[in-house]
């Protein structure tokens, strides 16, 4: 039977980089947490930190978290998936992992308000594009579209030219800003973003059509501007021909109208 002191001398050492990356944190959060003795740590000879793995990430975390992530892909599991994420993060309270894919099960089947705590605590740990992407994702799930605003600027700071990021933030703004026409002319600003980056990295971008309906509709709609949704709807009649006609059946609908 091996001792414990023989146990911890076989023990994993991990430089602080190395420690980050087990548990998805920037360099800088674990040196935080090591200036502050969060985290405890050796030191060989006068510069090196080293850190237990078992300190970083237990086994028992380990296993609770694929356990989770198991479950966590049918729906009639997802109580028992939650059980075990949180014991993962019970016995690591900084384990990123674990907050990130419980809050994206709650996401993915369509729990929105439980996914809000777990993904909010994700991004404490590390704000990264992904995390703030699904919370933005969990309030417009949930009709809170206001709140996913914030959330979602965050993502486009990270990723500027993110087509889904853009079009997202433009459905937030177009359920909100009903009689607010310089937020609908942000709307439209972020559904073009959306599809002059697709376009550019697809020949024949088909992914976002919900991003050229939503701006014809909010020219017409929102903003009466006919004669931008006519140009417009000539920009992407060889792309999106059913989204150029109801462009046209709208804008003709409401100069009847008018």
């Amino acid at each position: 039977m091996i001792s414990k002191v023989e146990s911890k001398s076989t023990t994993k050492l991990l430089t602080p980089e190395q420690a980050a990356a087990v548990l998805q944190v920037s360099k800088r959060t674990m040196y935080e947490w090591l200036r502050n003795g969060e985290i405890p740590s050796e030191r060989i000879g006068d510069r090196l930190i080293r850190i237990r793995e078992s300190d970083v990430l237990s086994p028992d975390a380990r296993t609770y978290f694929e356990q989770g992530c198991n479950l966590a892909n049918h729906p009639e599991t997802v109580d028992r998936a939650e059980e075990c994420f949180n014991k993962a993060i019970s016995l690591n309270p900084r384990y990123f992992l674990a907050y990130f894919n419980l809050g994206q099960m709650f996401l993915i089947w369509s729990h929105y308000h439980r996914a809000i705590k777990p993904m909010k605590k994700a991004i404490e740990l590390n704000p990264c594009f992904p995390a703030y992407m699904n919370l933005g994702l969990i309030y417009i799930g949930g009709s809170m579209f206001k709140e996913a605003e914030e959330p979602l600027r965050k993502a486009l700071e990270l990723q500027p030219t993110n087509p889904r990021a853009h079009h997202e933030i433009g459905v937030s703004i177009m359920m909100t800003a009903f009689n607010e026409p310089e937020r609908m002319r942000e709307a439209v600003m972020h559904f073009r973003k959306a599809l002059e980056t697709e376009t550019k990295s697809d020949p024949l971008p088909t992914k976002n059509e919900m991003s050229a309906r939503f701006l014809g509709e909010v020219l017409v709609l929102n903003l009466q501007d006919y004669n931008g949704a006519r140009l417009f709807a000539q920009e992407i009649q060889e792309t999106f021909p059913t989204i150029t006609k109801r462009i046209h059946f709208l804008v003709e609908l409401a100069q009847g109208r008018s």
